[in-house]
């Protein structure tokens, strides 16, 4: 791809200009992710396991059980949960926007909890394979239309397969289910109908498969690198296939390949925009949850041209808060879930 000089800005966003690498701003308000605390409006609890909503709003896990805390830092409800008497390595909790939240136990156990804290259902993943089964993890669209649970690896037969169920009411539905890869990450539409799952296999290419919430599958495509993300157009017809070195994005229902770059820093984000043709992405090395050497580039497929600018500041990241690219207007967009919110604007 031939590279030319373009321009591209980026601004701090009003209101995340002056926080730490541990303060995130999110729907206006400010969270501060520290070892084993969060702090909401300046009001501190410790926690074993947090998560936190697209509302700003969090649910903690600590020696007093699960509370869910508002915008303004005060305990909205607690839990009735009980933990168990041994340590439970898997104990995980998850924010729902709608006040609710799902909690992880006993490996490949979740409890969904409603807004007034009272739970619903119980539902078990386990594949009840003899040869074992990693703990059992979990993906969601930001609004919680379609959790996918999954089994990362287990072992049947002295090979390791791995598998995608969807929730459905009281009980878990499979969608996917490949018995001879690992599964690395999983990914689910905005809207809730798609499902990309990223495989991996000693002595193949990783594998990329897109399935809708009902098991159907929609397309299957190789990747010759180590698959770190995805993200699928708003309208689910592209989606952008990431590693640490590359960006490929391709046309959901066809395969047909729409374009791809190769990055030296690792990626930390990307997203292909159809309205402009561009692929939009941040790089950045790192160290822990912070990163440094940050840079943004959009790319013009149809120009074949790269606008790129280097962020000199640090800035933090979170397992908590997934990095998003957002379009605001003709070729201007928004990088959000970093510990400064961006303003992206490329001329070409």
């Amino acid at each position: 791809m031939g590279i030319n000089a373009q321009s591209l800005t980026i601004q701090t966003q009003s209101g995340s200009g002056n926080n730490t690498p541990a303060i995130f701003t999110l729907n206006g308000t400010d969270i501060e992710l520290g070892r084993g605390t969060l702090s909401i409006n300046t009001v501190n609890y410790s926690a074993d396991s947090r998560a936190v909503d697209v509302n700003g709003m969090a649910v903690i896990l600590n020696d007093q059980g699960i509370s869910r805390i508002g915008q303004n830092g005060a305990v909205l409800y607690k839990a009735d949960y009980q933990a168990p008497g041994e340590e439970d390595p898997s104990l995980k909790v998850y924010a729902v926007y709608n006040g609710g939240f799902v909690l992880r136990e006993n490996i490949a156990n979740f409890l969904l909890y409603d807004s007034f804290g009272d739970l619903k259902h119980s539902i078990s993943n386990s594949t009840q394979s003899q040869g074992g089964e990693s703990i059992s993890e979990l993906a969601a669209d930001p609004y919680f239309k379609t959790i996918a649970l999954y089994n990362p690896e287990y072992r049947l037969n002295g090979k390791s397969g791995s598998r995608v169920s969807v929730i459905d009411g009281s009980r878990s539905r499979e969608v996917f289910n490949i018995d001879d890869r690992v599964i690395n990450t999983v990914t689910v539409s905005s809207d809730g109908q798609f499902i990309a799952v990223g495989s991996s296999a000693s002595g193949s290419d990783d594998q990329v498969d897109v399935v809708d919430r009902y098991g159907n599958l929609i397309n299957q495509f190789e990747f010759d690198q180590d698959v770190a993300g995805f993200s699928f157009s708003r309208g689910n017809d592209y989606l952008t296939v990431y590693s640490t070195g590359r960006v490929v994005v391709y046309e959901t229902i066809s395969g047909e390949r729409i374009g791809s770059t190769s990055l030296r820093t690792p990626v930390r984000a990307a997203s292909y925009f159809p309205q402009d043709n561009s692929i939009v992405l941040i790089t950045a090395t790192g160290q822990g949850t912070i990163l440094s050497d940050i840079e943004v580039r959009v790319i013009d497929l149809q120009q074949r041209a790269i606008a790129s600018e280097e962020f000199s500041q640090t800035l933090g990241t979170a397992v908590e808060i997934p990095v998003t690219i957002r379009r605001t207007a003709r070729r201007a967009y928004t990088i959000e879930g970093l510990s400064k919110g961006l303003n992206i604007r490329a001329s070409f």
